[in-house]
């Protein structure tokens, strides 16, 4: 009788403690997927192909399988974007400038410049520029160079250069006086041949006049070229 007693209380026990009599656990995780950045972390192969985490190809669209977690900044999320890679497009060479004052937008009031350009390219690229002033009617040059140098250029290829031009020649502008100003010349590298952007600024002297609305290109030249053999100008970007 005792024995009868014993045999039942194990056969009530029995679901309590969760045994099904096939072998499985219900609590068994096998065929789960490597697809979340909880299973691409935790040391497992959770889908038994294996592979481990980062070495699994269904973990390489997380950023933790890219950047190592310990090589990311302190504060960064493990699924932070990736930088962009630097800007690469080489613009070293000589270009034809076109700039069309905001005050004075006719084409015969273009002011030219050549543009001895050098483009050094790394991990954190920048533009020198040297700008040589050229007479309107004739296209020779005039005075001294308007230098910016060491213009960081970010990722898309855009840049934001200081220049300024004391007493430039008044055979450079459209009003035949000396005048001076101080700019940032707003660009865009959109090729190996081409810039352009905006002027902010002010013409200081002979009077000030507010370089809003002003606009630029620079197209590549052969070096050297001048006066009659250069080409039109460009003074804008490209719709």
């Amino acid at each position: 009788m005792r024995h009868l007693r014993c045999l039942l209380a194990w056969v009530v026990l029995l679901p309590a403690l969760g045994c099904s009599g096939n072998g499985d656990d219900d609590d068994d995780d096998d065929g789960a997927a490597e697809n979340t950045v909880l299973h691409c972390s935790d040391d497992i192969d959770n889908d038994g192909d294996g592979h481990v985490d980062c070495d699994d190809q269904d973990c390489e669209i997380f950023a933790i399988c890219v950047i190592p977690i310990d090589a990311a900044p302190p504060d960064a999320p493990i699924d932070a974007p990736i930088d962009a890679a630097p800007f690469t497009v080489d613009v070293t060479g000589q270009f034809l400038f076109g700039i069309s004052l905001g005050f004075a937008p006719a084409p015969e009031a273009t002011v030219r410049m050549i543009g001895d350009l050098a483009f050094t390219i790394g991990g954190a690229p920048v533009l020198d520029m040297s700008l040589q002033p050229l007479t309107i009617e004739e296209g020779t040059m005039v005075g001294d160079p308007i230098v910016a140098n060491d213009v960081p250029v970010t990722t898309d290829g855009t840049f934001d250069a200081d220049i300024e031009g004391n007493d430039v020649d008044g055979s450079a502008g459209p009003t035949g006086s000396d005048f001076s100003f101080t700019a940032v010349m707003h660009g865009q590298i959109l090729g190996p041949d081409l810039l352009c952007g905006t002027l902010e600024g002010m013409v200081t002297e002979p009077s000030e006049l507010a370089l809003d609305g002003t606009t630029f290109a620079a197209i590549r030249i052969t070096p050297g070229t001048i006066g009659g053999d250069l080409p039109t100008a460009v003074v804008a970007c490209p719709d």
